[in-house]
């Protein structure tokens, strides 16, 4: 309280504590009993009324859901559904009540009665983990690892029953991951050269875990290209580089069968797509990323490994680094690749630049708009 009569109180407190005895406490207690007053009114403006169901009465919801399947199956083909990427194998939905507890988990369609009066969240889950018996609380951290649900979608919303006593409520669900597809390679090279033998595709530095809300765990796939990080990657070879045997590799790595291009020809592979959750870094690769030991949160690469003239050379294209904020979620990006010259010794060194001429088309599901990259 003292403190706070110098505050409210002008000039040199304890000039006027030796001179007004007196007056400093009337001063303090009239200012006691007005902070009291305040705190008092503030409590009662922040108390919450009990939120309780109306006694007997009830209400009925049917839940559907949107932004799969069917939805998309008349959109353009680089943004259609591929493999199954956007079908729901499995659906959950989740009815929460105001404390967190799950309340009831209906399917796609039904009619469901719940205590009239009460307001609900609705999560909706499909192609992932299973959340029977859990609260909110409990679900929302748990984490979805893109080695085992690379296809999740998720979806959110409110349910409310304090006047209707029926209510069609439909979800729109998306995809955590983003889509990564390689379209085309062209093989540029002067015709000394000869053919391009592709050996492999891969992402690096990919993001392998989120929430249920699609928040990241950070747990980063392949990084700067390594199989093991602790390896790095022998210089024009493929020894220590990420290969099928890797966590998440049905998502993050393609094995290309040597697949030859020869001079002035287009590869485009109908089945090269790849997935991460979303990854916000948007740097440039370090110029140390070949031999450094020590690992700091990057962008997103894909990297293309083949063979000219039976030597070993990498391509890598900095996707995060190109588009603003990052890979994002529910979002797919075409990934056009022309190159001109050798390419680098290691994943992790930046292509010479005038190499490869990088088209990327970003193209999420509802709109999209064009960026390209030359290296």
């Amino acid at each position: 309280m003292k403190a706070l009569c110098k505050r409210i109180f002008p000039g040199n407190f304890a000039t006027v504590n030796q001179n007004n005895k007196k007056m400093k406490k009337l001063f303090c207690l009239l200012s006691a009993a007005a902070l009291c007053a305040a705190v008092s009114v503030s409590c009662k403006k922040q108390q919450v009324p009990v939120v309780s169901p109306l006694s007997g009465q009830t209400a009925k919801a049917v839940i559907s859901l949107s932004g799969v399947d069917a939805e998309i199956s008349s959109r353009a083909s680089s943004t259609t559904a591929y493999g199954g990427d956007k079908t729901a194998s499995t659906t959950q939905i989740l009815i929460y009540d105001i404390s967190g507890a799950l309340v009831a988990s209906p399917t796609p369609g039904d009619t469901i009665t719940l205590s009239k009066g009460m307001s609900y969240s609705v999560r909706a889950i499909v192609n992932g983990p299973d959340y029977s018996g859990l609260t909110i609380g409990q679900a929302i951290p748990m984490e979805i690892r893109l080695a085992d649900y690379p296809w999740v979608m998720e979806g959110e919303a409110g349910l409310n029953f304090n006047s209707s006593d029926f209510v069609n409520l439909n979800v729109q669900v998306h995809s955590h991951a983003a889509r990564i597809h390689l379209k085309s390679i062209v093989n540029n090279l002067p015709p000394a050269f000869g053919a391009i033998t592709v050996d492999r595709v891969y992402l690096c530095n990919a993001m392998g875990g989120c929430d249920m809300s699609g928040d990241p765990t950070f747990r980063w796939l392949n990084k700067y290209g390594r199989k093991d990080f602790s390896v790095p990657v022998t210089p024009n070879s493929t020894t220590g580089a990420v290969d099928g045997s890797v966590e998440a590799a049905a998502s993050t790595f393609k094995d290309f069968a040597n697949h030859s291009i020869s001079h002035g020809s287009a590869y485009n592979p109908s089945d090269a797509y790849f997935y991460s959750f979303p990854n916000e870094e948007t740097g440039d690769i370090p110029a140390n990323a070949a031999t450094s030991t020590s690992w700091t949160e990057q962008a997103t690469w894909l990297t293309i490994c083949g063979r000219v003239q039976a030597n070993t050379y990498y391509w890598t294209v900095n996707l995060g680094a190109n588009i603003e904020y990052g890979l994002k979620n529910n979002t797919s990006y075409d990934v056009s690749v022309t190159i001109n010259n050798l390419g680098s010794d290691n994943p992790g060194t930046e292509v010479t630049p005038g190499s490869a001429a990088i088209g990327v088309t970003v193209l999420p599901w509802i709109a999209g708009t064009e960026i390209t990259q030359t290296l």
